[in-house]
């Protein structure tokens, strides 16, 4: 949901504020992670370029960029936006989570909890709310 959120926002300035959990930077990334956790990272390469880059052209009909919210995410500065983590995320590898943090613009919150992914409301429910409404709050009056 967060790659779509980046997407719509990137599009339409109308928002104030975007709080956004589990973002990757591609969903290249994704396949290739659960890949090397199936089958091993020399046969993945392979197999995931091959199989995983038709299948992402087919599931974005054609529009491959869709699924790549690391080329969006700059163009939804200037909406200040707060972005969660969990450190023991099992989907989104760190290193696509990076490449969509070095791509984002400004302001831009970070919240690094230690839980698994999309579970911080779950995990760290009195913090999250304090946090999110903390930031919503700031940018949204």
């Amino acid at each position: 949901m967060g790659a779509i959120a980046i997407l719509y926002a990137s599009k339409h300035q109308q928002f104030k504020a975007l709080v956004l959990e589990g973002l990757f930077a591609n969903s290249y990334d994704l396949g290739e992670e659960m890949l090397n956790k199936k089958i091993g990272k020399r046969l993945a390469k392979f197999v995931g370029y091959a199989i995983f880059w038709i299948g992402s052209m087919i599931w974005s009909l054609g529009k491959f960029r869709h699924s790549r919210p690391m080329d969006h995410i700059a163009q939804v500065s200037p909406t200040p936006m707060m972005i969660i983590r969990g450190k023991n995320d099992e989907r989104v590898p760190e290193i696509s989570f990076n490449k969509l943090l070095l791509a984002a613009g400004d302001p831009m919150e970070l919240w690094l909890h230690d839980g698994l992914h999309t579970k911080a409301f779950n995990q760290y429910p009195d913090e999250y709310k304090q946090r999110v409404l903390k930031f919503l709050n700031k940018h949204t009056k």
